[in-house]
């Protein structure tokens, strides 16, 4: 949890993911433990991206930099700081990957993004033969057949990483998290083949 903090306008006591000092309304730095606390979403791996999306614009729509040109540089720069970091917050959870490598890291789980060994053969092996095939691809018939098979195999990872979140099977969660990345980076790599 963040620490609390003190209102840079009049000192007032301010609580964890508040954006303006009650006491005198001014806007405040980002102060939020974690992106699901910052967009107001319930942490869980399946996410109501719809829901995700509406609290993302509404806060938007409040913070953008427009609706504080007229006030002071403080202000302004919290505004844009504020922003951003919804910004950053809804991309995160936009992504399934990042989303749930946060939920990992709320876990205690160090970050499966910067993790660079893998020790999973089965998923190793799956993963490397589906990259072989790519290398195959040599038409477009070819290159849909093999990403309907990645959209499949990428619905079905993520369904399994949703039971094993909501049965706080965290490292099996893990391991499929990171299985997904590999199939989300050659989906894209295969959708940019021509």
């Amino acid at each position: 949890m963040v620490a609390d903090e003190k209102c840079w306008n009049c000192d007032n006591l301010l609580e964890p993911n508040q954006f303006f000092c009650v006491n005198c309304k001014k806007i405040q730095a980002p102060n939020f433990s974690d992106e699901f606390e910052l967009l107001n979403i319930e942490k869980k791996y399946n996410l109501n991206i719809d829901d995700l999306e509406n609290k993302y614009l509404k806060l938007q729509q409040q913070f953008h930099p427009d609706k504080f040109t007229n006030l002071s540089d403080i202000e302004k720069k919290y505004s844009t700081l504020v922003s951003s970091a919804i910004n950053s917050a809804y991309n995160k959870l936009l992504n399934s990957v990042s989303r749930a490598d946060l939920l990992l890291n709320l876990e205690g789980y160090d970050s499966i993004l910067e993790d660079k060994s893998y020790d999973n053969e089965e998923i190793l092996q799956e993963i490397m033969d589906i990259q072989n095939r790519c290398l195959e691809i040599n038409d477009e018939d070819s290159r849909k057949s093999i990403l309907n098979e990645l959209n499949n195999n990428i619905l079905e990872t993520n369904t399994h990483i949703t039971k094993y979140f909501d049965n706080k099977e965290f490292e099996n969660a893990k391991k499929l998290t990171i299985k997904l990345n590999y199939l989300e980076k050659i989906k894209n790599n295969v959708k940019i083949m021509q």
